[in-house]
């Protein structure tokens, strides 16, 4: 088959020793169909040039650094250089891009997406081989949008950017803000089992589950507070973000799931009682009857 060889020339040190050696080189002219001289068909000039030249894609670029100031991310940045960017006509054959780091940006956070998706779907199929049940997981996986909430209130509340550390934040916190709820269900599920009333079985899980489920809340913000006041920091990455993010969402909850947990599992059941009713009057056997003999 046909290959491609890539091939790369050049003067030998006789050739170009000097600039006019290199001038008087002999090279092919179509016009006037005989080798003539370089210095015949250029004109010779002298300036300055890059020290080293850089492509991106075989493409000659030139990078272009911006200081930000303090409190200022760069994914808030690019939006505004797309903007003033937009409508700017470069010369043919030249353009923009928000460069390497953008692009790198885009494949984290696409990264992190992927992973905060597989801990929801994986923590949902646990759970509902836990509960034998595929509608309490529902109710418990919705103290995920709470929590997530509550960690970007955390965030503007303390200033602090969404980086990669904060999407950190947020896979980690999928994991731990689910214990509270599961707590909650489970007893609810074992009084509900012993011959309990839906509603008395709710408030008596929350009455019992109410003290347990504050203090490992609180025992966990509490190791996280010197992470989120500190300054400490991986390959120039501060820690901070991801402990304010686990600290808003596990507040906010918490709180969140005492109240709205419990709603929506005499919700979901409700629902599913209504489920069953509906299935066996659609495909349950129905009576024949028959008429009298006269």
């Amino acid at each position: 088959g046909e290959r491609e060889i890539e091939l790369r020339s050049s003067f030998t040190l006789e050739d170009r020793s000097d600039i006019d050696t290199v001038l008087d080189f002999a090279i092919w002219s179509p016009v006037r169909q005989a080798f003539v001289p370089i210095r015949v068909l250029a004109d010779l000039d002298f300036g300055k040039g890059p020290v080293s030249i850089d492509r991106t894609n075989r493409r000659t670029s030139v990078v272009v650094n911006v200081d930000l100031k303090d409190g200022l991310a760069a994914r808030e940045i690019y939006p505004r250089v797309g903007a003033a960017l937009e409508d700017m006509a470069f010369p043919r054959g030249t353009g923009w891009s928000k460069g390497q780091d953008f692009d790198r940006q885009q494949e984290d956070d696409a990264a992190l997406l992927l992973a905060m998706v597989l801990s929801i779907a994986f923590v949902f199929l646990l759970i509902g081989m836990l509960f034998e049940s595929f509608l309490l997981p529902v109710g418990i996986i919705s103290t995920v949008p709470m929590a997530m909430f509550g960690s970007m209130w955390g965030l503007w509340i303390t200033g602090t950017p969404m980086d990669m550390m904060s999407g950190i934040g947020l896979v980690i916190l999928v994991g731990v803000v689910v214990n509270n709820g599961i707590v909650l269900v489970d007893l609810v599920t074992q009084l509900r089992s012993e011959g309990w009333e839906r509603a008395d079985a709710l408030v008596e899980a929350g009455g019992r589950r109410l003290r347990p489920i504050l203090m490992t809340a609180l025992t966990t913000v509490c190791g996280l507070v010197p992470m989120a006041i500190g300054g400490s920091s991986f390959i120039g990455i501060p820690y901070a973000p991801l402990g304010r993010t686990v600290i808003g969402g596990l507040l906010v909850g918490t709180l969140l799931t005492l109240v709205l947990v419990p709603f929506l599992y005499a919700w979901i059941d409700d629902f599913a009682a209504g489920a069953r009713t509906w299935a066996g009057y659609v495909f349950g056997p129905r009576a024949s009857v028959e008429p009298e003999e006269t």
